[in-house]
């Protein structure tokens, strides 16, 4: 190789490697990316990705594969060209990702002009304030044929205006309307030329009309996950009736450890299987842009939320926290089990993702508070076969003792608010509320597999830990520890979230 070329892919590996860290930071997950001299075309590079992400997540290489489609031919334009390198994309690439993933690709730069217009104008007026409170802003984005469906679908008036007018514009000729455009009784309807044509008023009292279409997104994102999940689980235990895998069942016989893996299989396929999405209209035929205390949500057909704060984009992936909630759960309950019948089976299934909803809801609830918290599962399937949504205090020591926690001398009376008549309570049995407060007293929250209470308020013990080194914070440390053997989420009061999953980092949020 000549010194030219070495020169010149040792600062395609740097440019490389600021395109890794801004992909990462936008995703929430480890991009790898691998450059190499094109041996079809001399003096060319050739470009490749990998993906480091959740155990089994179906769907994260599609996604990686589409995320890097979007942004090869710029690369590739940039990294092959005579002159220097582009190394301004790099202030507009998440914005350009952005755009890509609210409104679908699209080559007329005049549509892509008229599109970072209207994001930048909601923006702009979601930034303003009047008389010192937050312009919290709904935006409903629809083609005009989709008006009587959206009155029908959510019970709501819809005005139209005489004269269709800019988002900004809007706004500063009727200043008063920064105050009411709340999202839950007023939200504006936005025409496909970005013009403001309307908007909705909230008649029904049964919550806000962003609620509701929220709601109804995070449905469409949950029928997906239940859906994933069974698959896996069903290959899963697939692969476990072959007989060179049943040492999973240790200390059974053959024909037993058969039994339980027929009847786990039988029991999805017959009670779980029969999920249907619910009938209604296509809610892609829209898309919601939340701006709510300064910070833009949209929600549109993507699994992921995009986000805009402070200027920074980024997407939200609380659809894969939900996956991987879900899966651990059902993961460490069905494969242990013997199932006689049905109902037991479908009582785990709704549980799992009861227990999984109020677990994101509250995570979703601390992080825009910017509360930190630690939240900690421990499963001990092995050993505790069997399911139970109420635990004695001695079950719950027997589960406390095997998690990586510094050892109470002493009972603490706080410790009584989680139990009723002596049995720990399980999520199903508290409201959100009391969990996110129990969540922010300094220490991690632990959960069981059934999403039972086993304590709140506990010092993880990293003691163990070689932290020579680590630049990460004691909070993050302390997670990874929690989760050496199970599932552990840090929340930190910048809003972040970070996921680790039997020791490792798997997402950011």
């Amino acid at each position: 190789m000549e010194a030219n070329e070495k020169e010149s892919l040792l600062e395609v590996q740097e440019y490389i490697t600021a395109l890794e860290n801004c992909l990462s930071e936008y995703t929430g997950f480890t991009f790898s990316l691998a450059t190499e001299l094109s041996s079809n075309e001399p003096g060319t590079i050739d470009l490749g990705f990998s993906l480091n992400g959740p155990i089994n997540y179906p769907y994260l290489i599609e996604f990686g594969e589409r995320l890097v489609s979007e942004i090869i031919d710029i690369l590739m334009e940039s990294i092959n060209k005579n002159e220097e390198l582009d190394w301004e994309m790099f202030y507009k690439l998440k914005e350009k990702l952005s755009l890509s993933f609210i409104f679908g690709v699209t080559d007329n730069k005049k549509v892509e002009h008229k599109r970072l217009n209207f994001l930048r104008d909601l923006i702009f007026v979601g930034n303003k304030t009047y008389e010192s409170a937050p312009a919290n802003i709904g935006v409903i984005y629809c083609k005009t044929s989709y008006l009587n469906i959206l009155k029908d679908r959510y019970n709501c008036e819809i005005l139209i205006l005489e004269d269709p007018i800019n988002i900004r514009d809007f706004f500063i000729k009727e200043k008063p309307f920064l105050r009411i455009i709340d999202g839950e009784t007023l939200n504006l309807i936005v025409n496909e030329e970005f013009l403001v044509i309307g908007l909705t008023r909230n008649i029904s009292n049964n919550g806000g009309l962003s609620q509701h279409i929220i709601e109804d997104f995070n449905k469409a994102r949950l029928e997906k996950n239940k859906k994933a999940v069974i698959t896996f689980l069903l290959s899963t235990l697939d692969k476990l009736k072959q007989e060179d895998n049943l040492h999973y069942y240790d200390g059974l016989d053959i024909d037993k450890k058969e039994q339980i893996v027929e009847a786990v299989i039988n029991a999805i396929k017959e009670g779980v299987l029969q999920t249907k999405f619910e009938d209604g209209v296509d809610l892609f035929e829209l898309i919601y842009f939340r701006m709510e205390n300064k910070r833009l949500s949209i929600y549109n057909k993507e699994d992921f939320i995009i986000t805009c704060n402070n200027g920074e984009w980024k997407i939200k992936n609380y659809h894969l926290l939900q996956y991987i909630i879900l899966q651990y759960a059902m993961l460490r309950t069905h494969i242990y089990l013997a199932l006689e019948d049905h109902s037991k089976d479908s009582k785990i299934w709704a549980n799992a993702v009861q227990g999984t909803n109020i677990i994101i809801n509250t995570i979703e609830s601390l992080a825009g508070t910017h509360s930190s918290s630690i939240i900690m599962f421990v499963s001990d399937r092995l050993n505790n076969p069997q399911v139970s949504y109420s635990l004695t205090e001695q079950e719950a020591k027997e589960l406390l003792s095997v998690a990586p926690l510094k050892k109470r001398d002493i009972k603490n009376l706080y410790l009584e608010v989680i139990k009723n008549n002596g049995n720990h309570l399980n999520l199903m049995e508290v409201n959100e509320k009391f969990l996110s407060n129990i969540c922010v007293v300094d220490g991690a929250l632990v959960l069981d597999d059934t999403f039972n209470i086993l304590s709140y308020g506990e010092v993880i013990d990293v003691s163990s830990r070689d932290t020579l080194g680590n630049t990460f914070g004691t909070g993050t440390n302390a997670c990874e520890v929690a989760s050496t053997d199970d599932l552990a989420i840090k929340v930190s009061e910048d809003g972040e979230i970070k996921v680790y999953l039997l020791g490792n980092s798997i997402l950011n949020i």
